[in-house]
């Protein structure tokens, strides 16, 4: 075979090399493997906003009265409570006075 032809085919040789190496360490498919889906997942958030937290809210107490369930408030805004049977008040983490909310 000649130099002239050699020499190309080398070349056309090591790019395919070069990509093929490419290919199978940055663009080849990844295996990933997909999360089964739950059903009554327990909820839990922390650290809202007050956009976060209004929106919750709605959503949230609905939920609870669908299902019956508790939800606990951790706010600074007293207004909350006219959507709650009780508050309670903290202090050093330790409740210092519940209120009842009245019946309505």
């Amino acid at each position: 075979m000649s130099k002239r032809i050699a020499l190309p085919a080398v070349v056309i040789l090591i790019a395919m090399a070069v990509a093929g190496i490419v290919y199978v360490c940055k663009l080849s498919p990844v295996t990933v493997e997909v999360a089964r889906v739950e059903r009554d997942v327990e909820i839990r958030v922390f650290g809202l906003g007050s956009v976060e937290a209004q929106v919750l809210s709605r959503i949230g107490f609905q939920v609870a009265i669908e299902r019956e369930a508790a939800v606990i408030v951790v706010t600074h805004d007293e207004k909350i409570f006219s959507r709650l049977d009780r508050m309670a008040h903290l202090r050093d983490g330790r409740i210092v006075d519940v209120v009842e909310r009245p019946p309505a």
